[in-house]
């Protein structure tokens, strides 16, 4: 676990935007393919706007108007060159098996530091305690995994507080988060 780097991603997530509306996504742009951002990040748009739905997609303003991303897309943002070197790792290395697996995820999971099951919950598992999107994962929210999973806490709990929003629409870990 590379631990600057996920408090970077963290901090990060804070300041960044929520999607507005679930599939928000679908009226922000083009879409970016996995191997250019994991390959090019540094010359495509910061991600300002977390949406765990989509690794990297450009608004529709243009250059310098930002885009919409998920945590290993904002991963791969803030780290581009350790990502074009894990890239260049995954495509030379034949026994590496990344079925089942998005490129992008593994990319974002070894720039961090993270072990496979750290990375499938950090970058999945969100997506199990809001299937249907009925509301967005917020930066917030976000942030408080990656805090969770730095604290320590089990990789299969840290969205856990998703579950505690949903079911009486406090934050049960808020202070934890302010704390950090």
């Amino acid at each position: 676990m590379n631990r600057r780097r996920l408090k970077k991603l963290r901090n990060t997530l804070r300041d960044l935007r929520p999607c507005t509306l679930p599939g928000e996504k679908n009226d922000r742009g083009a879409v970016t393919d996995e191997a250019t951002l994991c390959a090019n990040a540094a010359n495509l748009p910061a991600i300002d706007t977390v949406d765990i739905g989509t690794f990297h997609t450009t608004a529709n303003g243009g250059p310098g108007s930002g885009a919409t991303g998920c945590i290993a897309g904002i991963a791969i943002g803030l780290f581009p060159e350790a990502a074009a070197e894990e890239l260049k790792e995954i495509r030379h290395d034949p026994v590496h098996d990344i079925m089942g697996r998005s490129t992008a995820d593994i990319v974002a999971q070894h720039v961090l530091g993270l072990n496979n099951r750290e990375g499938d919950q950090l970058f999945l598992a969100a997506e199990d305690f809001r299937p249907d999107e009925t509301r967005p994962v917020t930066p917030h929210e976000a942030a408080l995994a990656v805090e969770r999973l730095l604290a320590g806490t089990d990789a299969e709990e840290i969205w856990d507080h998703l579950c505690t929003e949903a079911a009486d629409g406090t934050d049960a870990d808020q202070d934890e988060a302010d704390a950090a």
